[in-house]
Formats: C-alpha cells, sequence, structure tokens
C-alpha cells in the first residue's frame, strides 16, 4: 500500500514539475510566438522575415513537443540539407536544454555526434536533410508528436511530395491517451521568394486549389516581420538601414520578401523570365498531320531522379515552333524509359530525337536504340550539349522573336512548374540554382538546339520573300504614279490644244 502511495506521489511530482518546465518554456517567448506554442491547430504556417524569431520559436516547439512525447513519437526538423538544419537550429536548441537541465533533471539523452534527443518516455528527435532523403517513404509510417519543414521555399519541388504524400497521411496517428484526439502537429515555415509558384507559396497564400493541395483549408497562416519582435531594438531604423545599404528602393522585391515576409514577383530571378508570355493564340493538334514536323528531346535520370521528354512542333515553312507536350517521370530502369521513349515516337513520328548520352542516359539511350531503333525507324542522336548558359540564351531569344510557342501550359504541366521557379544562383547570372528541378528544361534545350537552326533560316526566308514583296509593291507604287503624271501631262496638252 505504501509503495503505492509512493509511486503515485512520483507520478504527481513529475506532473507538476513537467507543468512548470512548460510555464517557464512559454514564458521566455513573446505574445505571437505563445499563441503558435499554445495552439491545437495541426497545420501551421509560419512565414516570416529575416530575425522575426522563427527559429527561436521552432526551438521551443520541439522541446515542448519532446516533453509531451510518449513512446515511439517522432519529432522531427526538416532543412534542405542536415548540415544546414544543424547550423539553423541545433545551437538554439541546445541553449534551451542546458538552461533548463533538461539532461541533468529530465534525463533526456543528447547525441552531439548524430544530433539526436531521446527522452525517457521513448519521444525522439532528429534532423531531416531533405535533399539526402528524397524518397518519401522515408517518413511514411511513424507517429509524429511534431514535423517541421523549415527553410521551405529552398526545397519547394519536394515540398509537396514530403508533405501531401509522406508526412500527411502520418499525421494524426498520435491520439492523445485520455480523450483520444489526434495530437500531431506539421508545421512549414519559410520565407517569401520572387516565384509566385509552387506549393509553400500556394499554401503560404491559401490559394491553392483544394485537389491539388490537400487539407488546404486547414492551415493556420501565421507571419509577422522583426518590427514584431521585442528584442530587436529600432526594428524599423535597422531595416531603413539595410535598405540604403543595399541600394533597394523602397519597392525592391528582395528587401520586401526578406525583411517584410511578402510575396512579391521578381522576373529578374527567374532562368527563363518570358515564358508565361509566349502562349500561342490558338490550339492546334500536331500529332499525326503532314504539314507538320515534330522533334523530341530527351533527359534521362538514374533513378529515383526524372526522366523527362518534350516534344516540339513545326509547321513546314514557317518560322515558328510550338512546345506541344512534356513528359516527366521518375523511378523508371532503362527498359521502362525505352517504352516510354517509343510510345511518344509512336504517337508523333519524329524527324529527330535527341538526347544526353553521356552519364547515365549513355545505357538507357543504348537501350532504346538496340531494342526499339529497327522498328520505329528512329535512332536517338546525341543533343548538341553547347554550355547550358547558351542553351539557356538561344531559349529566352527564341521566345522573345516569338520564334517559340508553349501549348503545353496547364497549371500541372511539368514544364510550367520548372519554368515557374526555374532561377539563378545569384545575380551574376552564370550558374542556375542547383536546388532547382531542371529536367523538363533540359529535355526541351536538347530539342531546340536542333530546331532552331530551321528556325533561323525560315525567318530569313521569310523576310526575303517580305523584302521582295516590297520591292514589288513599290514598283507598282511607282508605276502607277508614272501613269498618272503621263495622264496628267496629257490632260494638260489637250487643255493647250482646245485653247
Amino acid at each position: 500500500m505504501g509503495q503505492t502511495k509512493v509511486s503515485t506521489r512520483q507520478v504527481l511530482l513529475r506532473l507538476h514539475a513537467i507543468k512548470q518546465l512548460k510555464a517557464a518554456l512559454v514564458a521566455e517567448l513573446f505574445d505571437l510566438q505563445r499563441e503558435v506554442v499554445l495552439s491545437k491547430e495541426m497545420f501551421t504556417v509560419l512565414l516570416c522575415g529575416r530575425r522575426s524569431g522563427k527559429s527561436y520559436l521552432l526551438a521551443y516547439m520541439i522541446v515542448m513537443a519532446l516533453i509531451d512525447c510518449e513512446a515511439n513519437e517522432h519529432v522531427w526538423y526538416c532543412a534542405m540539407s542536415h548540415k544546414k538544419g544543424v547550423e539553423i537550429i541545433w545551437q538554439t536548441l541546445m541553449k534551451i536544454v542546458v538552461t533548463h537541465r533538461l539532461v541533468e533533471d529530465h534525463g533526456w539523452d543528447v547525441n552531439h555526434s548524430t544530433h539526436a534527443i531521446t527522452t525517457p518516455a521513448g519521444g525522439t528527435f532528429l534532423i531531416l536533410g531533405v535533399n539526402e532523403e528524397r524518397n518519401v517513404n522515408k517518413v511514411r509510417g511513424n507517429r509524429y508528436r511534431l514535423f517541421i519543414c523549415d527553410e521551405a521555399q529552398t526545397y519547394d519541388e519536394l515540398l509537396g511530395e514530403l508533405v501531401f504524400q509522406g508526412v500527411g497521411p502520418a499525421l494524426g496517428e498520435s491520439l492523445d491517451p485520455i480523450t483520444g484526439k489526434r495530437i500531431g502537429r506539421l508545421v512549414v515555415a519559410g520565407t517569401p521568394t520572387g516565384i509566385l509558384a509552387g506549393t509553400f507559396y500556394e499554401i503560404s497564400t491559401g490559394i491553392a486549389d483544394a485537389e491539388d493541395t490537400p487539407l488546404k483549408d486547414r492551415w493556420k497562416i501565421r507571419t509577422w516581420d522583426m518590427t514584431c519582435n521585442p528584442h530587436i531594438q529600432d526594428a524599423e531604423e535597422f531595416m531603413e538601414m539595410q535598405r540604403r545599404k543595399n541600394g533597394w528602393a523602397v519597392d525592391n522585391p528582395i528587401f520586401l520578401q526578406e525583411y517584410k515576409a511578402v510575396w512579391v514577383a521578381n522576373n529578374e530571378i527567374l532562368v527563363v523570365p518570358e515564358w508565361h508570355k509566349t502562349r500561342p493564340q490558338d490550339t492546334v493538334e500536331t500529332a499525326g498531320h503532314a504539314a507538320w514536323a515534330h522533334y523530341i528531346g530527351i533527359d534521362y535520370g538514374f533513378s529515383p531522379d526524372w526522366c523527362s521528354a518534350t516534344v516540339v512542333a513545326k509547321r513546314r515553312g514557317a518560322p515558328a515552333a510550338r512546345v506541344v507536350a512534356v513528359w516527366k517521370e521518375q523511378k523508371l530502369d532503362d527498359y521502362t524509359f525505352a517504352e516510354r521513349v517509343k510510345e511518344l515516337i509512336d504517337r508523333y513520328r519524329p524527324l529527330e530525337v535527341t538526347g544526353d548520352t553521356a552519364g547515365a542516359g549513355s545505357r538507357a539511350i543504348q537501350t532504346f536504340n538496340t531494342k526499339y531503333s529497327a522498328a520505329t525507324g528512329v535512332y536517338i542522336q546525341p543533343a548538341k550539349k553547347d554550355h547550358k548558359l547558351a542553351r539557356v540564351e538561344v531559349l529566352n531569344t527564341a521566345l522573345r522573336r516569338k520564334l517559340l510557342f508553349i501549348d503545353d501550359v496547364p497549371a500541372t504541366s511539368p514544364l510550367t512548374l520548372e519554368l515557374a521557379r526555374l532561377k539563378w544562383r545569384d545575380t551574376n547570372r552564370k550558374e542556375i540554382d542547383p536546388r532547382c528541378d531542371d529536367h523538363a528544361f533540359d529535355s526541351l534545350s536538347y530539342c531546340f538546339m536542333s530546331v532552331h537552326e530551321m528556325l533561323d533560316a525560315a525567318v530569313a526566308e521569310t523576310e526575303r520573300s517580305r523584302a521582295g514583296s516590297d520591292e514589288e509593291a513599290e514598283q507598282e507604287m511607282f508605276d502607277e504614279m508614272a501613269a498618272e503624271r503621263a495622264a496628267r501631262e496629257e490632260c494638260i496638252e489637250l487643255e493647250r490644244d482646245l485653247w
């Protein structure tokens, strides 16, 4: 009987200690942070500017979630890479652990080598590098007390897959033992960019279609900048100083995005800034039409990477071409890839198919050429792999001159999604941001390097024809003027004779 009383007393003392610990943690936050921590919402978006206290808040959320973890429940923090995640969150997290004696007084086990934490109740904390763990199966099947996607704008092309196919279905696995309610929570945090497209943009603005992004109506969007952080003295003055230091106007997109946490379009950072202006006035079904010649460019990615193909159609003799189809799929072996390419060839009967025959693409393309070239009459040719910047310039020039139009532009098109996000790594525009997915872009550029030479020839012929037509029209005008002049002279001569 006495042992039971002691056990009950120990439980009560532990619960009291946890209650005091939580109260102390919450007291260290400012109002907006405190509101997020105490909220019961399952899906939260944090859209914050620099020095807004976002990382500090996330560290406190991690500690609070670990305190509540039961056995086999997880708290995961995601960044672009494991190294980046450690740089952002680990030091702040350790300050909280040390300050509140979570190792000494509460029995937490901290592994500084793997940057992991385990609690006596069986909860675990891990840092996940998204670019190193591309397979969404890695996050499936776990019970999450808290899952954080931080700096979400840096891996937007993987965010939708991670959130809606990986973590989303796993949420709700954790149930409160008393109420039976779901207690898992997903937090997506980041800073706006100049690209008004993608998963993070859609869920942080609330404009996403329900069919495209499940659960969108359940996201609670919270946004603030450093002026809301009471620990930053003279925040407005600091931001103004940064603006002047960088030579930014008050409406500069970078200033508004990074300091004011506002989504503002900035086409200057896009690799292909005018892609959205190239929709043709009409829609033409080119497959099977003798008047249209087709060309296909392919880019092979070793599994689990992406494979892509782009079909460009050109009307014979016309000085312009159209992107009429884009295919993109991942996790393909050589034989499945060859079958997909054959299906495109059977449909469009291209005059030429080009692809990247270097690296992983070499074996896949050889598989196609060996298995299907005799049956299709098509042998995949090596792409003219000029420097990538040269291919970018060729495409941009063609778009500006209205020599290339993009028919395949629904919101879900692989090419549309890539071009809307494909950006330069820095302001020097010497390298495309390596974090951007560019497989559809590559397949288009391989194909178009062959087509654009014919387009230039067609344009030159058109200009010569137009010049010839202009000369004929000018001669006709001169002949008419001469005839009128002769007629007037004849009339004057007749008048003179009459007088």
